[in-house]
């Protein structure tokens, strides 16, 4: 088993959270999809938020795709989902087929999602303050991983719109160095675990106004971003890069 206190292995963990938040990372390219697709402005902004909806789907069905292949398997399907499914745009044409590989990227997502998170919480179980740091880490990750996929894609968009698909492929490296370096992580329950585990589903109704804030929160910042582009070209014209 590799040292999961090496600088590889906690790499490998946390570069898997580059990708999480990238859904929207090609919004740029939104107005020259809906006129190189001849698609309405509906069907043109499904291609960005059609990713969320297999992400609440595969998030539920990861923690049990865990369970019989393991954390480890199911994060590096994800990524591999990730990668065919995000770059498979650059070389479609047909709005139905580009719709489904966004689908299947919002799965890939899925499957990553909440075990990015408990990877690192099964791993550092027993060391509270290192586990609090890579968290950490993790929620920057994604922050990161978002702000510059978006801007790599902005820089390929300028070739074309097919291009900006092309961060997805990002995920491939991701993959190798996840599955190299990232240790195998054991899922079986300790001692008196599930009697804590079950306590723990006793949500107090403080939590549940934050989860629905939180969704408040998302649902708005999705609507910003996907509207941007369309707001960006109308004022600047349709050759701009949003």
């Amino acid at each position: 088993m590799r040292n999961k206190n090496s600088f590889m292995s906690k790499l490998a963990v946390l570069s898997v959270s580059l990708v999480l938040t990238s859904a929207g990372s090609i919004n740029g390219a939104l107005p020259l999809i809906e006129s190189g697709l001849k698609i309405s402005n509906t069907e043109m902004e499904l291609l960005s938020t059609a990713p969320a909806l297999s992400v609440v789907i595969f998030v539920l069905l990861s923690a049990v795709l865990a369970d019989h292949i393991g954390i480890k398997k199911t994060i590096a399907l994800g990524l591999l989902l990730v990668g065919v499914a995000g770059g498979a745009p650059m070389l479609l044409q047909d709005y139905s087929v580009i719709l489904a590989s966004r689908f299947l990227l919002g799965a890939g997502f899925g499957l990553i999602n909440s075990l990015a998170v408990s990877i690192i919480n099964v791993l550092f179980d027993s060391e509270p303050n290192t586990k609090a740091t890579l968290q950490g880490f993790r929620g920057s990750a994604e922050n990161v991983g978002n702000a510059t996929l978006t801007i790599i894609a902005g820089v390929l968009f300028a070739m074309n719109w097919h291009m900006s698909f092309a961060i997805y492929l990002i995920a491939f490296p991701i993959l190798v160095l996840f599955w190299i370096f990232a240790p195998e992580v054991n899922t079986e329950p300790k001692t008196g675990e599930s009697a804590e585990t079950e306590s723990q589903f006793n949500l107090s109704p403080t939590v549940w106004i934050m989860a629905i804030f939180a969704l408040l929160l998302v649902m708005m910042f999705t609507a910003l971003s996907v509207r941007f582009s369309s707001m960006a070209v109308a004022i600047k014209g349709e050759n701009y890069n949003a």
